[in-house]
């Protein structure tokens, strides 16, 4: 029942570029056919092709991934090939037959996640919660009892089902001794779902009568769309960024005529599946002139964007452990024999000309890494704590520091988001 569940950050395109379509009748899909084109257009449009090691023989490989892995340098622990259709479905936010739920993969089997949509969200499971059985019911139905952060014990049935997943698993606004402080956990990629439920949780900002400080959950983020980075980070710093450049985008010689600068407001404007355009989304946006996120091993790619592409504008105070660090991005190619590549094709520049984070943001205020004791946003939660700690006094608690962070990266296992990559898209 349980896989191992590996966070495999990619930044990919919106317009998909063809290699080929789906298999035909006419076309070729053995191993030495994928192996042969996919090494072909690595040699044309990957970022480091120059750095590309020989391709062995191309029957030696099983499959396209094992090639990737053998040519690209040390450097890029990003690229790879899946199927188009687990592709298609992360980016859509389709979840197929799946109990919703995300554990760690240890002796504790603490809840890490639970897909708001998903049969395990209506059983009432949580972050949070230690699995204390786990009985196979049928190849659909497993019986689960937990234990709640308060000592509560539960139990239910839960069934394999289909859902639409979320990426805003929370949203409040609390009352502190600096204000009004907005918490928002954005914690499950940024796919095209995500535009509808960043407007949701603002306009209740909104509602709630604005925000003094924000907090921006981003544990366990592992990427999606550029666009959708981009309308977060004008929901969080609104008019105070609208218009000024938010990265350059560099490719290698032979797509060089490709590099450009992207302005904030420009992706989401241009988008086929935008939600609100950059102007409405100013009617909604927080405005903050700081803003506070959260952070651990699994804050990658599009999560890491928000941050860099903000901070040559408002102070971005980070908490927790260190991010994934992925400054670069890809053009999923899509789709040849049912595969989609993505290569690392470019990378990315914030106004200020940074991309210094290959091994990670280091946080402001480093809080180690473990299991989660309650909820998203809970009184059970550290890094929560330590967050509005910082809105009220404007440094870190006694008890953490910003000079050094030895975080182990969170080791997780699956048992409901199906194992596939997380990227960030680019325009």
């Amino acid at each position: 029942m349980n896989n191992l569940f590996k966070l495999t950050p990619f930044i990919i395109s919106i317009a998909l570029v063809s290699c080929g379509g789906g298999k035909s009748s006419t076309q070729a899909c053995e191993i030495i056919d994928k192996v042969t084109h996919w090494h072909s257009l690595m040699q044309s449009d990957y970022l480091w092709n120059d750095q590309l090691s020989s391709l062995n023989s191309a029957t030696s490989y099983i499959n396209s991934n094992q090639m990737i892995q053998d040519i690209i340098p040390s450097i890029d622990r990003y690229s790879g090939v899946l199927s188009t259709k687990d592709f298609r479905d992360f980016t859509s936010g389709n979840v197929e037959s799946e109990y919703g739920i995300q554990t760690s993969n240890d002796i504790a089997n603490i809840v890490l996640k639970v897909s708001p949509n998903s049969n395990a969200a209506k059983a009432g499971l949580k972050r949070g919660d230690k699995i204390i059985s786990t009985v196979q019911v049928n190849s659909e139905t497993i019986n689960l009892t937990w234990e709640s952060p308060d000592e509560n014990i539960s139990s239910a049935n839960i069934t394999k089902s289909s859902f639409l997943q979320s990426s805003v698993f929370s949203r409040k606004v609390v009352n502190t001794n600096s204000g009004k402080v907005g918490y928002l956990a954005f914690t499950d990629g940024f796919i095209e779902p995500s535009l509808r439920e960043l407007d949701e949780a603002f306009s209740y900002f909104k509602l709630e009568g604005g925000v003094d400080e924000l907090i921006v959950d981003l544990r366990l983020n592992g990427g999606g769309y550029a666009a959708v980075a981009d309308a977060l980070n004008l929901y969080i710093a609104g008019s105070q960024i609208h218009g000024q450049i938010s990265q350059y985008t560099q490719h290698n010689s032979n797509l060089a005529k490709f590099d450009h600068t992207i302005r904030f407001g420009e992706m989401n404007d241009s988008i086929g599946f935008r939600y609100k355009s950059s102007n409405q989304i100013l009617n909604n946006s927080a405005n903050v002139s700081r803003v506070i996120i959260l952070t651990n091993g699994g804050t990658a790619s599009a999560s890491e964007r928000v941050i860099n592409n903000l901070r040559p504008h408002i102070p971005v105070i980070i908490i927790g452990s260190k991010t994934y660090g992925k400054p670069v991005g890809s053009y999923g190619s899509d789709n040849f024999c049912e595969e989609t590549l993505l290569a690392t094709n470019f990378e990315d520049f914030n106004s200020d000309f940074q991309n210094d984070y290959y091994q990670g943001f280091e946080p402001n205020c480093a809080v180690d890494y473990q299991l989660p004791k309650g909820d998203w946003g809970s009184e059970y939660d550290p890094e929560y704590n330590e967050a509005i700690f910082y809105v009220e006094n404007n440094h870190c608690s006694v008890n953490q520091n910003a000079s050094s962070n030895t975080a182990a990266r969170p080791n997780l296992k699956q048992q409901a988001v199906p194992t596939k990559a997380l990227y960030i898209m680019q325009k």
